[in-house]
């Protein structure tokens, strides 16, 4: 085992490595979920999305993370 990456319905993001494990949390996608509280749909929003990996074949324990926010779309 590599990692484990969990989420919820709230807009928490992390990652980290714990007894050589990954450890991720995804945070929240839907519009729906707990958020920052805030008037600014900016400030609101800014830690929803999704962690996105990226994983080579050919060598799989070495893999990009990151975490794409609704606010960094173009």
């Amino acid at each position: 085992m590599l990692g484990v990456t969990v989420g919820h319905d709230h807009t928490n993001t992390y990652e980290g490595r714990l007894f050589g494990i990954a450890l991720g949390y995804g945070g929240s996608i839907g519009w729906a979920a707990y958020g920052l509280k805030s008037d600014n749909e900016t400030e609101r929003s800014r830690l929803r999305g999704s962690r996105i990996f990226v994983i080579d074949e050919g060598a799989p324990t070495r893999y990009e993370s990151r975490y794409l926010t609704v606010n960094s779309l173009p």
